[in-house]
């Protein structure tokens, strides 16, 4: 049933997709659609293809890094390095990635951002410079610095110090997008916090910030967030 289906179906259908999942753990002669089919799924879609294909990761490993040296554009650099990201995260040929990754990851669709920071949260390490790089670039437009901090503000999550730098750097419109994720980790983000806002003001500090922007907004948001907490 599944042979026929797969068979019968039209190449874009779910039907023969979802044949070719069932079958392609006894049947390597699916991987080559599969592997097309990966390169044109959404990342919603991506994301569950991905947790089917576990035991032809080592073709798909190989298939994407050959697709990647490439230097192929378009879709096709996220879709290939998000294989490597659920499979491969620790080649060290991710070096040559992180920025193209980073310049894809700041123009996906907006609602599909979610499902592609989830699909690169593996090696979310390796991608932070290059995104907070696009942070950075004020002349690279809202749009792009919006998505590159919603990127930042997920895969520093886990460290309080990096965001506590990253919101003393950030402009007053973007503190109460990364705010909550330093109050997460209670007294030692507001501690975090108090040290990244004592380093900012500094006169010679690199990372300072403009006062009014900088001194009036995040010191109200620190006393926010000391009384959250008490």
């Amino acid at each position: 049933i599944l042979q026929t289906a797969f068979q019968d179906g039209a190449d874009d259908s779910p039907e023969k997709l979802r044949a070719g999942l069932a079958l392609v753990e006894f049947d390597k002669s699916k991987i080559d659609f599969l592997f097309e089919r990966l390169q044109s799924a959404d990342a919603q879609d991506l994301r569950v293809i991905l947790t089917l294909l576990g035991p032809v990761q080592e073709q798909l490993v190989k298939r994407s890094w050959e697709l990647l040296n490439r230097g192929e554009i378009d879709r096709t650099p996220l879709h290939a390095a998000a294989v490597l990201a659920a499979y491969d995260p620790h080649d060290p040929r991710w070096i040559d990635l992180d920025e193209r990754i980073a310049n894809g990851l700041v123009r996906v669709p907006l609602d599909q951002l979610g499902a592609w920071m989830s699909l690169f949260r593996p090696v979310r390490a390796r991608l932070i410079a290059d995104l907070d790089k696009k942070f950075s670039q004020h002349d690279a437009g809202d749009r792009v610095r919006n998505v590159a901090l919603t990127l930042l503000v997920d895969y520093m999550a886990d460290d309080p110090d990096q965001l506590a730098t990253l919101v003393s750097r950030a402009d007053p419109r973007h503190f109460s997008q990364c705010i909550p994720a330093i109050k997460r980790h209670g007294h030692g983000g507001v501690k975090a916090l108090r040290e990244a806002f004592d380093e900012a003001t500094r006169p010679n500090s690199v990372h300072r910030a403009a006062p009014p922007q900088l001194e009036g907004r995040v010191a109200t948001q620190i006393r926010d967030a000391e009384g959250l907490i008490s």
